[in-house]
Formats: C-alpha cells, sequence, structure tokens
C-alpha cells in the first residue's frame, strides 16, 4: 500500500485500486458543484 499526501484536493480522500478510483475530495465536490451550478439558468 502506498499513501501519499496530494495538498490540491483540499480535505477528503482518494483512493485507487488498480483501475478502479473513489474520489470524495472536497476538491472534487467543488467542481461538481460548480459544474451544477453553471448548468442553472437564472431568470
Amino acid at each position: 500500500m502506498v499513501y501519499l499526501v496530494d495538498p490540491s484536493i483540499i480535505g477528503g480522500l482518494v483512493i485507487r485500486i488498480g483501475d478502479r478510483v473513489v474520489d470524495s475530495s472536497i476538491k472534487t465536490q467543488i467542481y461538481e458543484l460548480r459544474r451544477s451550478l453553471s448548468k442553472l439558468q437564472i431568470s
């Protein structure tokens, strides 16, 4: 097992097992929120 600290993910964790990835990082959550909000149309 290899543990790496990546400060760019802000918090949470990213697990990689082979070609599978479980990403619960704050960085990804903010990205998904930004993407969802950009799809909203404000009238």
